[in-house]
């Protein structure tokens, strides 16, 4: 939410039919779903002005009656400087050559009649030398809208610095001597002054255009056009870094998500600090949820991750991959593979259960597979839901970790200092959430995905191959990383992340080969449960291979643990609770 919502205000023009320009079946539904957006976040005046509505209300010049309105929202005596002020246009903007200006267009605009517009950078004017609130964001979705900017020149930072983009395309720094008719902004303030808490955010450069091509998600049309759907999903939350959105980071989340490579969206603002537009916080607004999924962010969507929400409840879902049962699969290593790899003195009698020594085959129905472990933004999201469902929301949700403050902000690791019970507890909430039935991997399927290679039919050592590589996976290593670094660590089925980085629980007590006779998970909570994989902190080549074995407590919390998740049919999820995997 805003600061204080009470002290909200915000202009939203959209026009779809113009007497003198084509029409722009879109724009009116922008203005609609921005307009949206802000009263959904807790926005408490916001004024939209359709052509159309307007049109019909008989209103003439329109250009003169949305300056009326920015007149009173920017300048009236009601607006001070805890006033939070925004204007967003959408969406015909064009070029006067011949004064070397970009105009906002109206129902009744022509090129040749300038009263009947507004001049985008009078905006500018008023929004950096005029008004008295102290945080104004003027978004200009149109064509040409970096024209806003074109009528000023580079000179030396000092005190009078203006506006800086994010872009470096320019520094604002004088306004040009000349005034076109506009808002009457008066003679004496046409000098640059040093403020902060101002943006003015351009959907493209001066010399680009806006297409008006409607965003597709996953296949379904949005109805809206591809610069304003992202607007309003950054600005939501999407965009957020801990729990805020800045206007520069909406401004960088946009950019990276646009998909049209046609327009480039240029921020200009005070170069430090970047102002909060947006707060997430708990349903009864008392606290911060913390860490937002950033699946949209560049690093997580590369890597096919995707948003999805149920009502109010979000959830994440990392890509995964089908396993297929292809008959009997041969759990464990040779005992030379065990020998050359492993402290033999130190397993030595333990080979059916600690070290993974060969055994009968098991049969491992079909499954899918996360690619990645559970990150610390899917994770985010678990406990933002449970936290909504206490009473209290200061008192610390169940089932987080108690390092959160640490790893809340840390969106593309692997979750970590959770127990087998937080693990179970996520796997029934995704389930639940997403009517879809996931759960741990149990010890037959974790394996087969790390090693096997269904094209040869062979059973790798390592996820990564037969020969160790101390370079292929994250061992001996100082510090965790991100999920999929480095891109080496990959299985023969394209699973990354189970050679290091962390070990993982999986739904497996750890008992003698063969293990189909364990009893469900959970039912005994002083039991040690199976881990898998090697860690970041393992020093041994032999905690890498991939039939390893290792146990923990389950009510354990570790810094280097965590767990992977498996998608399953009804049958399969039977099979699971059972731990009948043969």
């Amino acid at each position: 939410m805003p600061m204080n919502s009470s002290n909200t205000r915000a202009v939203v023009v959209g026009i779809k039919r113009f007497d003198h320009f084509r029409p722009l079946p879109l724009a009116e539904a922008d203005a609609k779903a921005f307009a949206d957006m802000l009263r959904e976040l807790g926005w408490q005046d916001v004024k939209l002005w359709l052509g159309s509505e307007a049109d019909a209300a008989g209103v003439v010049n329109s250009a003169l009656a949305v300056q009326d309105l920015l007149h009173d929202y920017f300048l009236g005596p009601s607006t001070s400087p805890e006033t939070f002020v925004v204007f967003y246009y959408a969406r015909h903007g064009y070029l006067n050559v011949r004064r070397d200006q970009g105009y906002l267009a109206f129902p009744d605009t022509e090129e040749k009649h300038l009263t009947s517009a507004i001049a985008m950078d009078d905006i500018l004017q008023k929004l950096v030398m005029a008004t008295s609130a102290q945080r104004v964001v003027a978004i200009l979705d149109c064509c040409h809208s970096g024209a806003a900017f074109e009528r000023f020149r580079a000179a030396p930072r000092d005190e009078t610095d203006l506006l800086v983009g994010a872009s470096n395309v320019s520094r604002l720094t004088d306004l040009a001597a000349e005034r076109q008719p506009g808002f009457g902004i008066p003679r004496h303030t046409n000098r640059a002054r040093h403020v902060s808490g101002r943006a003015l955010l351009a959907a493209c450069r001066a010399n680009e255009l806006v297409p008006e091509e409607e965003a597709i998600v996953s296949g379904v049309p949005t109805g809206l056009s591809e610069f304003s759907y992202l607007l309003c999903q950054g600005w939501r939350g999407a965009a957020a870094v801990g729990h805020k959105v800045t206007i520069r980071r909406l401004s960088d989340w946009v950019s990276d998500q646009l998909q049209s490579e046609l327009h480039t969206p240029i921020l200009y603002e005070p170069p430090q600090p970047s102002f909060v537009i947006h707060e997430l916080l708990s349903t009864d607004g008392s606290r911060p949820l913390g860490a937002v999924a950033q699946v949209d962010s560049p690093y997580l969507a590369d890597r096919q991750f995707t948003a999805w929400s149920v009502g109010s409840l979000r959830y994440l879902l990392p890509p995964f991959v089908a396993i297929p049962n292809e008959g009997p699969f041969v759990m464990g290593s040779a005992q030379e593979d065990v020998a050359e790899y492993s402290k033999v003195a130190e397993y030595s009698n333990e080979f059916s259960t600690q070290s993974g020594n060969t055994h009968d085959p098991v049969r491992v129905e079909d499954f899918e597979i996360a690619v990645y472990p559970v990150t610390v933004a899917e994770y985010a999201l678990f406990l933002a839901a449970q936290s909504a469902d206490q009473r209290n929301p200061h008192v610390p949700c169940e089932h987080m970790p108690p390092d959160w403050d640490t790893q809340r902000d840390q969106y593309e690791m692997p979750v970590t200092n959770i127990t087998l019970q937080d693990a179970l507890a996520y796997c029934r909430w995704l389930s639940s959430v997403s009517r879809q039935s996931y759960a741990l991997c149990s010890e037959a399927q974790w394996e087969k995905a790390a090693r096997w290679d269904p094209s040869s039919k062979h059973a790798r050592v390592f996820t990564f191959g037969d020969v160790w590589d101390p370079h292929a996976c994250n061992v001996c290593s100082a510090r965790l990383l991100r999920i999929g670094e480095p891109p080496t660590d990959v299985s023969p089925y394209g699973i990354h992340d189970m050679a290091g980085n962390v070990m993982e629980w999986t739904a497996s007590p750890l008992r003698n080969y063969p293990f189909n006779t364990a009893p469900p998970v959970g039912e005994d909570p002083t039991l040690r449960q199976a881990v898998r994989g090697a860690s970041f902190q393992d020093d041994s080549v032999g905690d890498a291979r991939a039939a390893r074995r290792r146990s923990l407590p389950s009510d354990g919390r570790y810094d280097d643990v965590g767990f992977r998740v498996v998608r399953l049919s009804t049958s399969d999820s039977e099979r699971e609770s059972r731990g009948d995997y043969q």
